[in-house]
């Protein structure tokens, strides 16, 4: 009779743990459980921009962390290109690994991820080399301070975005005035 009886008791702490997993409560939600897994490992199928890709799966991944500043123009045009080539040249056609902070989809519903292929951070090599700007998405940030040396390190280097009289001023921090003749950026 005791057998019988701890063998229930641990068949309903089993079954109480798995159904009051986040995941578990999400997919009632409608959301999928992709959401909840760190370390997720897909395949890319396309590379929209310098920090947005598309999976095999369909779902679309944003890079977490980073953004591309607006500005228009043939320079921005330019150094955007040079950015997609830049993350298509990495991640495209590879498997992935997406790993999440507390917030795992964007506004527009995309999977928000840090993205690796193997060690690589891509968030981060594509910030280094100034195709992208640090994006402060709160409540959390686990890579923040790589994201901040890597940003900094583009700037110091006058890196993509960053060699050009348009770059985005440092978060907080005013914009530089423009140089004399120099055309305005949408941005000022």
């Amino acid at each position: 009779m005791k057998k019988n009886v701890f063998g229930n008791l641990l068949i309903l702490i089993l079954a109480l743990l798995l159904f009051s997993t986040p995941a578990a409560a999400q997919k009632e939600k409608g959301t999928s459980t992709a959401d909840f897994v760190s370390g997720m490992e897909a395949e890319v199928k396309e590379v929209i921009d310098g920090c947005t890709i598309r999976l095999k799966s369909g779902e679309t991944v944003s890079y977490r962390g980073v953004r591309i500043p607006e500005g228009s123009g043939s320079v921005w045009e330019d150094l955007r290109k040079k950015g997609k080539a830049a993350n298509n040249k990495l991640v495209k056609g590879k498997k992935v690994r997406l790993e999440f902070d507390e917030v795992r989809r964007d506004e527009q519903q995309n999977l928000f991820a840090y993205v690796y292929v193997g060690d690589i951070l891509v968030n981060g090599e594509i910030l280094a080399s100034g195709y992208a700007v640090m994006s402060f998405a709160p409540p959390a940030l686990k890579n923040r301070d790589v994201l901040i040396m890597l940003e900094l390190s583009a700037r110091e280097g006058s890196r993509g975005f960053w060699s050009t009289e348009f770059a985005p001023p440092a978060p907080g921090m005013p914009r530089a005035p423009a140089r004399p003749g120099a055309p305005e950026s949408p941005t000022r």
